[in-house]
């Protein structure tokens, strides 16, 4: 009797190896989803940190360059509309030409699309990324120091996050004699 030569593949055989490759395939999307929701987070707050850091960077060169605060005076909250703003007054220790006072101001509507902050005549919008929205801002004056704290919410990130804050000591403050 001949014998056969069976060298193909059983229509059982194919169907098993198509259904592990299936179940790898579908694994690997799986994996690659919760990568995409890891780099959108990443994504945010880089993008908030620099924003952060422009706001930081302009403030921190005035106040190096005119030999630190003297006095900040905080105005009181304005309501248009949808649309808040703090606004504060930094007094520099010297006041010549370059170093005469700026105000800051934290805009923040209802919906973030007009968000920004305004120091002096530079404004920094917020960072254009989908979904991050301001949820809160705050000018504090303590004893010595003053803060500006700018909060966000975005929804991968979960909870609102203080992006932004900022603390700048008062020179009159820590200058005096005691």
């Amino acid at each position: 009797m001949k014998k056969l030569n069976n060298k193909g593949l059983t229509a059982i055989e194919v169907l098993i190896s198509f259904t592990i490759a299936s179940i790898i395939i579908i694994s690997m999307f799986k994996v690659l989803n919760v990568f995409e929701q890891k780099e959108e987070v990443v994504s945010v707050k880089t993008a908030v940190t620099s924003y952060k850091n422009q706001v930081n960077k302009s403030i921190m060169d005035d106040i190096i360059k005119c030999g630190g605060l003297n006095n900040v005076e905080v105005d009181k909250e304005e309501v248009v509309g949808d649309a808040h703003s703090k606004k504060a007054t930094l007094m520099f220790k010297k006041t010549d030409g370059n170093c005469l006072p700026k105000d800051i101001k934290i805009q923040q509507d209802s919906n973030g699309d007009a968000s920004y902050i305004k120091y002096g005549s530079e404004r920094f919008n917020m960072p254009k990324v989908l979904n991050l929205k301001f949820t809160e801002s705050d000018i504090i004056q303590r004893e010595g120091f003053v803060e500006f704290r700018v909060s966000f919410h975005h929804p991968d990130i979960g909870n609102q996050f203080d992006a932004i804050k900022i603390i700048l000591p008062l020179e009159s403050y820590y200058s005096r004699v005691y």
